[in-house]
């Protein structure tokens, strides 16, 4: 395993998103812009237009889609100037519906069609069973389970139509990610699996995972276990082996702000600095 540092994207751009593709195509966003990768050293930048909302720029962004941005201000009720800060959003292409997490006004479900999207619910303190209106993360898994990570806990939808229901409550939720039939959540300074039963098993965060602040995870498909923090390290669970990236072998940077694993165990990280 080496440390590639890309030159495709000017290193003056600070990468807020990446979305790997069902196809595998690689895409990296940030300041206003939209790159699709070929490599680590060609990258092209995609039109994107001021009147536009684009998912890509958005955290968490996982589709090429894009909205009039004075639909998104309305639904969100920014129509009076003061922006909504958005934490996490998904795409679900299956049920065609968008969710938006923001740190003040709670989670918001769209219905999507075409190039157009309708509120459906947004969901608070006051009207849902969140503690707190600050998403952290978003996932839809393959069970159309909804999570949605919070500043106090998580907040899951078992079926379609069915009600959302809070565990863990005392735990700030940092990151979702899913491994097959099981998701991952990570807290601050413990991590949970939760089967396609919903049994809960958690475990603590071991330190030689991280150093400083834990920003975000990834599972491969030969199910190591990669963790961002002021490092990259790499955790192989079957054979308990740590994998350090840092500044001895390459990794600079201490203000990585996404990481992403593609079809070919390729992990893709994107950065505020470099």
């Amino acid at each position: 395993m080496r440390v590639v540092k890309g030159t495709a994207i000017p290193a003056n751009i600070a990468i807020k998103n990446i979305h790997i593709g069902v196809d595998n195509k690689k895409y990296m966003a940030g300041d206003g812009q939209i790159y699709q990768l070929f490599s680590a050293d060609n990258a092209t930048p995609l039109p994107t237009s001021k009147d536009q909302w684009h998912l890509l720029l958005q955290k968490g962004g996982n589709a090429l889609r894009h909205f009039p941005e004075k639909t998104i201000q309305k639904i969100l009720g920014d129509s009076t100037g003061k922006s909504t800060t958005i934490n996490a959003t998904f795409f679900d292409e299956k049920r065609k519906t968008l969710w938006i997490g923001t740190s003040e006004k709670g989670l918001f479900e769209l219905k999507v069609s075409d190039d157009r999207a309708t509120l459906v619910g947004q969901y608070t303190t006051e009207n849902s069973k969140l503690k707190s209106n600050k998403i952290n993360a978003l996932l839809v898994d393959k069970y159309d389970r909804v999570w949605v990570g919070t500043h106090a806990g998580v907040l899951l939808r078992e079926k379609v139509d069915g009600d959302f229901k809070l565990h863990e409550k005392r735990e700030k939720i940092v990151a979702l990610t899913a491994l097959g039939p099981d998701v991952w959540i990570l807290g601050d300074g413990i991590l949970w699996m939760a089967d396609d039963r919903n049994r809960w098993i958690p475990g603590d965060v071991d330190s030689r995972y991280y150093q400083g602040k834990v920003r975000d995870i990834q599972y491969d498909s030969e199910g190591r276990l990669w963790v961002a923090s002021d490092i990259i390290t790499r955790y192989d669970v079957v054979k308990n082996k740590v994998e350090r990236f840092d500044s001895s072998n390459g990794f600079t940077s201490k203000q990585v702000s996404v990481i992403r694993v593609d079809q070919e165990d390729a992990l893709w990280v994107g950065t505020l600095d470099q």
